[in-house]
């Protein structure tokens, strides 16, 4: 059972509801040999209307 303290979430589309993606800046860690975020940015991606989303998302709480 999912703790109610930590629900999973997961950002989505305002307008379908459907996942978003955003751009994010990552740093190359040569002793870790891997890249590492840094951060990401506020403009989120639809990816079913092919479009930017500007601030147009919102984080849907998840069930287990």
């Amino acid at each position: 059972m999912p703790s109610k303290r930590n629900p999973k979430v997961r950002p989505v589309c305002n307008t379908c509801g459907d996942e978003i993606i955003v751009d994010a800046w990552a740093q190359w860690d040569f002793e870790g040999q891997r890249w590492e975020l840094q951060t990401s940015m506020d403009s989120g991606w639809c990816n079913t209307y092919d479009s930017d989303i500007r601030y147009g998302y919102s984080w849907k709480e998840e069930n287990q």
